[in-house]
């Protein structure tokens, strides 16, 4: 039976565990209409939910782009507007999916707040 060196084990540790960590993408929970929400967000009203980010809307789209993927077109992010104390942006989902069909992302600067506001698809036997 071969011994490895102490040495040899911790590093094989270290980067199996590196490599785990890595892999194991952002966390996530289930909003309104199948929604994907950050697992810091926090109901607030019927399809509405507050986010707690260190970093704020960056972070938020990164998260996004992480759990979407950045370069997959199912899912766009557009600026919506930018206004003082208050950025927006809108997250549209093409993929069909869930029965959400957009997410906007609220940045409230003054407040320091970042809001998700999810917009669910119609129900086919709903009318006008």
């Amino acid at each position: 039976m071969a011994r490895y060196p102490l040495g040899f084990v911790l590093i094989l540790a270290f980067l199996f565990g590196a490599i785990s960590i890595a892999s194991a993408g952002p966390r996530t929970k289930r909003g309104a209409c199948g929604s994907v929400l950050p697992n810091s967000s926090k109901s607030i009203g019927k399809q509405r939910y507050s986010v707690w980010y260190p970093k704020t809307m960056y972070s938020l789209l990164k998260f996004y782009r992480k759990v979407f993927g950045s370069r997959n077109p199912d899912y766009k992010v557009s600026k919506l507007f930018t206004v003082p104390g208050i950025v927006a942006h809108h997250l549209k989902n093409n993929s069909g999916k869930g029965r959400w069909k957009g997410m906007n992302l609220v940045h409230y600067k003054r407040k320091g707040k970042v809001q998700i506001y999810v917009i669910c698809k119609k129900a086919s036997n709903d009318e006008d």
